[in-house]
């Protein structure tokens, strides 16, 4: 739920509020599809999470890699009118589904899923990444986690919450 009270829509879907839109869309307070946001040709596969960064930028992670046409592996961020930033960038290498994305309030994205390399390092379920899309390698969970992550929460100290398959995860 955006701040204006419009709705961002990620999942597997092709149409929504009688639009053609692939896996992301934003819709209205009313129920209806925003036209004002369009992210082209979207995903060619699931959209698992969205998230809202301070500037109004949209991430969205997934299955997905390719986003309206240009090769971006499970993670991308969107401009507010749904237009793909080119600026962010992942690297070379996101070898698995991103299910959820935290922005934190300095501006860095937690993410997690079912990965276990980011770009060129070794990342198992969970990395951070600074605002431009760069690993942030001060923060390394190393092989704490032994299973994917479905969903991340900030508690009020600033702690981490992450829930998913895993069985073990010593604290970082």
């Amino acid at each position: 739920l955006q701040n204006n009270g419009r709705l961002l829509v990620g999942g597997s879907f092709t149409t929504i509020a009688g639009g053609s839109r692939n896996f992301i869309a934003r819709l209205n307070t009313n129920g209806t599809l925003d036209s004002t946001f369009d992210p082209g040709f979207g995903a060619n596969d699931i959209v698992r999470a969205v998230a809202v960064d301070g500037s109004g930028s949209v991430l969205v992670g997934g299955d997905f890699t390719t986003f309206n046409g240009a090769t971006r592996r499970r993670l991308v961020r969107l401009a507010s009118n749904g237009a793909l930033d080119g600026t962010f960038n992942t690297g070379t290498n996101l070898n698995g589904p991103v299910s959820a994305i935290l922005v934190q309030p300095d501006g860095k994205i937690l993410i997690g899923g079912l990965f276990t390399q980011y770009d060129v390092s070794s990342r198992a379920y969970m990395a951070r990444l600074n605002s431009d899309g760069s690993l942030d390698i001060s923060f390394n969970p190393g092989p704490s986690l032994n299973n994917f992550v479905s969903a991340l929460g900030l508690l009020a100290d600033g702690r981490v919450l992450a829930v998913g398959g895993f069985t073990a995860f010593s604290s970082i």
